[in-house]
């Protein structure tokens, strides 16, 4: 919420104490209203009153996110003509589709309310967890984070391939763990902040 909500926090080092909330002047309920959702249930401050409903699924948690989407504007009618965007990030990326695939099949079967479907947006979804693996290599060769001698060998000794590898291939192996051991100090969710940054560096 803090990205795109009316608050941020301070940026300030830690020094043991809460943070401090700022008003976020480039948030996005100036133009739009949002609802955030904490799904599944057992994230954020979502939960369930039986073991059997803490069990989710994606089509589970595409279904749920759908239900309460459809209860929340028959709950509230005067949003019913707001044009609705289903956004997620991250792990998002492999249920927000699902979701919207629900909602446009209500809308074909005229399902009520009639849901003013514009479109979703994802940010930095999973789509696929052995492409993005797969991808890690090539991405940090063309970032100039590892040598294109690292990036040859890793793409000849593995294939191509750097998910599932055959433990008898000694020589990926050896080029996965240089590559590891290459990245390590960087935060894979924005290379161009250390990896302490949320912490505070010394």
């Amino acid at each position: 919420m803090t990205e795109i909500g009316p608050l941020s926090f301070e940026k300030v080092k830690y020094n043991g104490s809460l943070p401090t909330l700022i008003l976020n002047p480039y948030s996005w309920t100036k133009v739009s209203n949002i609802v955030f959702l904490d799904a599944p249930v057992d994230t954020g401050f979502s939960y369930s009153r039986s073991l059997q409903g803490s069990f989710s699924s994606n089509t589970i948690f595409a279904n749920h996110s759908h239900t309460f989407i459809r209860k929340w504007l028959l709950g509230h009618p005067e949003f019913l003509s707001n044009p609705l965007y289903v956004a997620g990030n991250s792990y998002s990326g492999m249920v927000v589709p699902l979701c919207v695939q629900q909602i446009s099949d209500g809308i074909e079967a005229g399902e009520k309310p009639l849901i003013n479907l514009k479109g979703y947006l994802l940010g930095n979804p999973v789509t696929n967890q052995n492409l993005e693996v797969n991808s890690q290599i090539p991405f940090a060769y063309g970032m100039g984070i590892i040598s294109y001698e690292l990036f040859k060998s890793a793409k000849k000794n593995c294939r191509g391939n750097y998910v599932n590898v055959d433990p008898s291939n000694v020589q990926c192996r050896k080029d996965l763990q240089a590559f590891t051991e290459c990245t390590e100090g960087i935060y894979r969710q924005n290379i161009l902040d250390p990896v302490c940054f949320l912490l505070g560096c010394k």
